[in-house]
Order: C-alpha cells, then structure tokens, then sequence
C-alpha cells in the first residue's frame, strides 16, 4: 500500500473520514545499546516524532531490543526509557513500552513493567499484548499489579497451542480472542482490574486474513471484542464495565433425532432429500459412500472442503466437480 502525499496529507485524510490513528509502531531496537548505537537510537527518536506529529498520532510503540548488541541491565534500560519520556514530552509524545515475546533481554511484561514503574516519567508507559504474555505462558494475574493509568494501550490475539518457534507462530497462526486457545479471557480480566479504559486493539497476523475480505475479517474481530467482553463482565462483575448486557449463553445438553418410514424406497428419498437440504454432494461405488461439503468461499480463493469416506470408497467424487465449481463461479459472481 503507498500514498504520493505527505504524512501531513495522510493525516488530514484519516481525519476527513472520522477516524484517529491512536498508535504508531513499532520503534525497534531502542533501548540498552552502548555508543554510537545509543546516539543513533536517540537521533531515530527525534525523526520519529516529527513524523507522529506531521500524522497527528502521540503514541508511539517501543518494542523491546531483539539487536545483538543490546545489554542488558533494568537500570540501564530505565534510564534510556526516562530520557526518552523528557525527549518525547517536548514534542507531545508519549511512549508504550512492549515486551517482545522473543526480546533479547526483556521478554515478559513484568520485566517491561518494572523498566516503566523505574523510569518515572509521566511520558512513559507500557503496552500490553496477549500473544506475547500467554504465548510465554506468563501468569496473566500478574498484570492486576500494575497501574492502570500506566497501560497505554493494549493488544489482544488468540492462537491455537503449537509447540514452534515463538516468532513464526506469532506471525502465522494468530487468530481472534476466542478462536485459539490461549487464555484471554484471564488476561483481559486482568487488565480490567487495574482500570485500564483505553482502547483495545486485535493485532493479528495469519496467513488467511491477508488473503481474506477485510469487511468480514472486521465484523469478525468485532463479534470477537464483544464475545470477550461480555465474558468479562460475567466474570467480573464487581468492575464496571462499559459493555452492553448480552443474552445468557444457550446451552445444548445433547441432541436426539427420530425419523420413521414405512418402507425402503421411502427411506432412500428421506436420506437424499436430507443431504439436498444441507447442500450436501454425495457419491458412491461398489466398495462405499462418499459425502462432500464445500464451504463458501473466503476473498477470492480459500475455502473449506469437508468429506466422509464410508467402508471402502477410494475415489474422490469426481462426479461432484462440476456442481462444485459451478456453484462456486456463482458464488464469486
């Protein structure tokens, strides 16, 4: 994506169609470095912010230093992070400070915390992730610990439990809150108890959603917000909320089907009138049965084959393919 205008321009656009741009990011590899890195680091600061006020945003995301040449050291973190805060507080900035899942020396939100509550500056906060605190299975309690005047923003994805390299399962298999399973309904209980009434991001990265209808990737991820929250609000219910009441959840308890006829013949149009009603393909040969369902398609090429092999069917139901692909065409049309 590319825009011929200024960052000026780009932020009187975003203005002219009623929405805020509320975070800037990320800004890597920034704190811990020894000279000239620090300079530099500092300098990349400085241009940063020009920028951030030319697009009219005052947060910035500072994630943690992943650069081999960081060191380590609380204290010397906090202190690059208050000079920062005096930095950015001339310029209006403020600054988030993230703990990278993969972080060099800070990986946890405790550590990127204490370098918050130690830097003291009224500039300098910190940003909260799901990912990145469950993805390294961080006790999300933790969080009720901090002020939640000093979370500045918070971020929130889901994924399944995959036992991979941390830095390709962020990038690959995030999902919305609810989808995976990481528990983020306990993170986002915590952050509701320190008070924290800023807005909430879905920071997700999968393959799919690049490919995918941004319109409905949006409505999904907001049935996601409002699904978490008001499992919040259940689970929570001496924190006040500014969440609208949903119904109680229906439960099913099990599920019973009865269906009688009086010969073969009629059983056999019962079963067939069954699989059309559910658009369900089905095929046969000498050795089994074969049941296909497609799925709608998802943008422009993805969807979802579902099939059932009974007793000894090889095939493939290529007798189904040109329903399929037709239906298909049509759906895309």
């Amino acid at each position: 994506m590319g825009y011929g205008g200024s960052p000026v321009d780009v932020g009187w656009l975003v203005g002219d169609y009623g929405l805020e741009i509320m975070l800037f990011q990320p800004f890597r590899d920034f704190e811990g470095l020894p000279e000239p890195y620090r300079s530099r680091a500092f300098d990349r600061a400085e241009r940063k912010f020009d920028l951030m006020n030319d697009l009219g945003v005052d947060l910035v995301l500072v994630c943690s230093n992943i650069s081999p040449a960081a060191l380590g050291g609380i204290d010397r973190t906090a202190d690059d992070f208050a000079e920062l805060g005096e930095r950015a507080k001339a310029k209006n900035i403020r600054i988030g400070y993230e703990a990278l899942a993969w972080g060099r020396h800070i990986n946890d939100h405790r550590d990127a915390w204490e370098v918050t509550r130690r830097a003291d500056h009224s500039n300098v906060g910190i940003i909260l992730n799901s990912f990145h605190t469950l993805g390294r299975k961080v006790d999300p309690d933790s969080i009720r610990s901090i002020l939640g005047d000093k979370i500045f923003f918070v971020q929130l994805a889901d994924a399944p439990r995959i036992d991979m390299d941390l830095f390709y399962w962020c990038r690959h298999f995030r999902n919305m809150p609810g989808e995976g399973d990481l528990a983020v309904v306990d993170f986002m209980r915590a952050v509701a108890a320190t008070g924290y009434h800023r807005p909430l991001s879905l920071e997700i990265f999968n393959d799919q959603f690049r490919g995918g209808s941004p319109l409905t990737i949006a409505r999904d991820g907001h049935r996601s917000l409002v699904s978490l929250m008001d499992d919040v609000r259940r689970l929570e219910s001496d924190i006040y909320l500014d969440v609208a009441p949903m119904p109680p959840r229906s439960r099913c308890h099990g599920f019973e089907f009865i269906e009688f006829t009086s010969n073969e013949q009629e059983a056999e149009e019962s079963f067939f009138s069954r699989l059309k009603a559910m658009y369900v393909l089905y095929d046969e040969d000498e050795n089994g049965s074969f049941f296909q369902l497609y799925s709608r398609s998802w943008g422009d090429e993805l969807f979802f084959e579902i099939v059932q092999r009974d007793d000894g069917y090889e095939g493939y139901g290529a007798a189904n393919a040109p329903f399929r692909v037709a239906a298909q065409k049509r759906d895309l049309a």
